[in-house]
């Protein structure tokens, strides 16, 4: 499986191991989160201003964002107020606009009104395994980006291969357990 061991004794102490913790991103996925869909009536609005907006972050989420409007070559407009709630969204001013990105429970505590089937919409996203970002500006819902990290070829074989060996696997990830 890859694994270097330096000490006898640490081959011993696995013969009593019963469970395996296995970190999800670089480890199952490839590392790379990407934008997998956009829904809402304005989601290339909603993808251009996340992306000015995520451009001023580091996180991975955001990132994928960035990529994808650059991919498209969207021009991203300059950001003020650039301020950053860890875990929960970031939010900044564009052409007197206050833009607000991150989770539904971000743009609740703004007080911003959220359509019941767009809640559905991102229900079924993260049912499939999505991270989804909630987009808005001032008041208005502009849509939702929706991002994945592909699962490696080989991580279903080697999980299988574990399994088979009567070892209990348990997947550590910092993500929402629907995604």
């Amino acid at each position: 499986l890859g694994v270097l061991f330096r000490k006898g004794e640490a081959l011993e102490a696995l013969s009593r191991v019963d469970t395996v913790l296995l970190d999800k991103t670089g480890t199952l996925t490839e590392g790379r989160p990407a934008l997998t869909d956009r829904v809402g009536a304005h989601a290339d609005a909603a993808l251009r201003l996340a992306a000015a907006l995520e451009a001023a972050s580091e996180h991975p989420l955001g990132r994928a964002i960035v990529a994808a409007a650059r991919a498209e070559a969207m021009q991203l407009p300059a950001i003020a107020n650039f301020h950053a709630e860890a875990g929960h969204g970031i939010e900044g001013q564009v052409a007197g606009r206050r833009l607000r990105v991150g989770t539904h429970r971000f743009l609740q505590r703004a007080g911003i009104a959220v359509d019941a089937a767009m809640v559905q919409q991102a229900a079924a996203l993260e049912s499939a395994g999505r991270t989804v970002v909630w987009v808005a500006a001032d008041a208005e819902v502009l849509g939702l980006l929706a991002i994945a990290d592909r699962i490696k070829p080989e991580s279903a074989e080697v999980v299988q291969a574990l399994r088979a060996r009567g070892l209990r696997i348990v997947m550590v990830t910092g993500d929402a357990q629907r995604t």
